[in-house]
């Protein structure tokens, strides 16, 4: 029996209905098993994968190549700063146009054709456009916790070497740690295994100790203000719209405002996002 297959009741089979019943509760339990195997393996995917970011931008920075504190400027600033972190890494490279004009191009093609999203793409391929446009704004969104994760550590006179991985005595599954790092996520620890979500704070340390918590150390610090709505908005003083740009960086910033919180909101919060879900239904927006 596949995963997909019913059981159906039939009162004309009932005297074996009873074995076809456990078995698809044991196929259904195995193919759950499996995917739940398959999210936390991702999720450990996802951790390593913004560690070695975070350790490429402490170095780049280091290097002087970039300048990691551009984060904190307007929204141009961070997406130069994003696109410079892509050059840097080989994964854009720079030309000079016919009427001099810098342009920006993949070194990959199959990474462009993932990434990459020219209007004359909306035109062909609306839905293709809109994967590509929010598959490299979660790119940004990453790049983003990164950065400010790489400040953090930056800050309190750690280098790359201060990451590392090793095996998990118990679990045999490798673990990253960091052997110095902001106290406001190491508390009274000399290291910290740096976790994918929903773990402990140590003792005496403010966040916990993830990507997301190295970030809100930087911004604790550093973000004093919401985000340059001053120099990059295009709505008029008292407007409730917003164009495409707007609503775009608006829509990014709360993504990583939730993905920050780290699942700790307040009842007012969840009536507030509770809010943002029914005006997406009303809108027919799903």
């Amino acid at each position: 029996m596949s995963n997909n297959d019913l059981v159906l009741f039939d009162p004309k089979q009932v005297a074996v209905l009873g074995n076809r019943f456990l078995g698809a509760i044991v196929a259904h339990e195995l193919a759950r098993e499996h995917a739940e195997k398959e999210i936390s393996d991702a999720s450990r995917r996802e951790n390593f994968i913004d560690l070695e970011f975070t350790k490429c931008a402490m170095y780049l920075h280091g290097e002087e190549r970039i300048d990691l504190f551009k984060i904190y400027g307007s929204n141009q600033d961070s997406a130069v700063l994003y696109r410079s972190i892509l050059v840097e890494l080989g994964v854009l490279k720079r030309t000079i146009s016919d009427n001099d004009t810098v342009e920006y191009s993949f070194t990959d093609p199959k990474l462009e054709t993932q990434f990459h999203f020219p209007n004359s793409l909306k035109e062909q391929d609306e839905a293709e456009f809109l994967r590509r446009r929010s598959r490299r704004n979660s790119l940004n969104i990453r790049l983003a916790r990164c950065c400010k994760a790489a400040i953090a550590m930056i800050e309190s006179k750690a280098t790359v070497s201060d990451i590392t991985y090793r095996e998990n005595a118990e679990t045999k599954e490798r673990e990253a740690v960091i052997s110095k790092g902001p106290k406001e996520v190491m508390g009274k620890a000399k290291e910290a295994v740096i976790h994918t979500k929903n773990t402990a704070k140590i003792d005496g340390a403010e966040y916990t100790p993830t990507i997301a918590g190295l970030a809100r150390v930087s911004d604790a610090k550093h973000k004093t203000t919401a985000k340059n709505d001053v120099e990059t908005s295009t709505r008029a003083a008292g407007d409730k719209g917003a164009n495409e740009a707007d609503f775009l960086a608006m829509a990014n910033a709360f993504i990583m405002v939730v993905k920050g919180r780290e699942k700790t909101f307040s009842e007012a919060e969840k009536t507030a996002m509770k809010n943002v879900l029914t005006e997406l239904k009303a809108n027919d927006i799903k």
